[in-house]
């Protein structure tokens, strides 16, 4: 709620309590423009839900999370329909120009979140001129960062994979602590870019590179542990994607026995560290801004 309020010119929040924000959130959304900015960030079907509710304002029944989430949700606890909160709003839109709105900026948005998506899953912390150099090399956009902190704290008013605060983008995944020490590892460090459609692939939450290294470890879960190879490759993906953000390889086990796999032997657990070792010194980590261990000190050098 304090990120959302910081993103639409909130002030005076910072020691107000869950309810005061929605109170404070809810008040400065009141204004048209703000709200039809809003929509373009939530999906097509809640979209429809709401010109739904613009066409038949008495409809209790319509539900739409993504303005409860900002503080609307209120009304709800009132028993008032949606409509009798967002009365002024609604009524200075015309459907047709909110409709012609809505697509047409939801194209350039779409496209603007899955780069940032991209950005924060393969680089976890990425700066906005860095974001915007990148922006215009894969797309050709005409782009400032002033115009990017702008669209992306307006994606951010809806459910991200990231957040942002003045200069960076950032993976929801690093809490503030882990945040900062990530970006600390991480100056001094070039980014590694990847060709467009390899890039967009991280788009993905659930993207994992499928490196060749992987493919001894997928078959050596799948034999040890008596599993299908959908399941031994499910389980190497989730390993890879964990040790992007730079955990270290033996936090691999209890990975693995968080997810029911145990190994009993030594020797087992020996052999089996050792093809993932390998593995993880391919893999792209966070801390190297892209850059897999293997390749880094290559890269420094030049």
């Amino acid at each position: 709620m304090k990120e959302i309020a910081a993103q639409i010119g909130c002030t005076g929040f910072s020691r107000m309590k869950k309810a005061e924000l929605s109170d404070l959130v809810l008040e400065n959304l009141t204004d048209p423009e703000t709200v039809k900015i809003f929509l373009t960030t939530i999906n097509e079907e809640e979209f429809k839900r709401f010109k739904k509710l613009c066409r038949r304002p008495e409809s209790k029944d319509i539900y739409l999370p993504s303005f409860d989430r900002i503080g609307y949700g209120k009304s709800h606890q009132q028993e008032l329909p949606l409509y009798t909160v967002l009365t002024e709003e609604i009524q200075a839109f015309s459907l047709e120009d909110l409709d012609k709105a809505f697509y047409r900026n939801r194209r350039q948005m779409q496209k603007l979140y899955r780069y940032l998506s991209a950005f924060v899953q393969y680089y976890g912390i990425i700066d906005l001129v860095t974001a915007v150099t990148l922006l215009q090399k894969y797309e050709g956009m005409t782009i400032t960062t002033d115009d990017l902190y702008v669209d992306a704290s307006t994606l951010c008013m809806a459910q991200t994979p990231f957040w942002l605060d003045q200069n960076r983008i950032i993976s929801d995944a690093l809490e503030d602590e882990e945040m900062e020490e990530m970006w600390e590892s991480q100056q001094g460090k070039p980014y590694a870019f990847l060709p467009r459609e390899q890039l967009l692939r991280y788009a993905d939450m659930m993207y994992a590179p499928h490196l060749p290294e992987a493919e001894p470890v997928c078959r050596f879960l799948q034999e040890y542990f008596r599993i299908s190879a959908k399941e031994a490759r499910k389980e190497t993906d989730f390993l890879c994607q964990v040790m992007m953000t730079e955990t270290e390889p033996g936090e691999v086990f209890d990975i693995l026995h968080t997810d029911g796999y145990t190994f009993k032997e030594i020797e087992n657990v020996q052999a089996f560290l050792a093809l993932f070792t390998e593995l993880f010194q391919q893999l792209p980590l966070w801390m190297n801004r892209g850059f897999s261990q293997a390749e880094l000190p290559g890269v420094m050098a030049e």
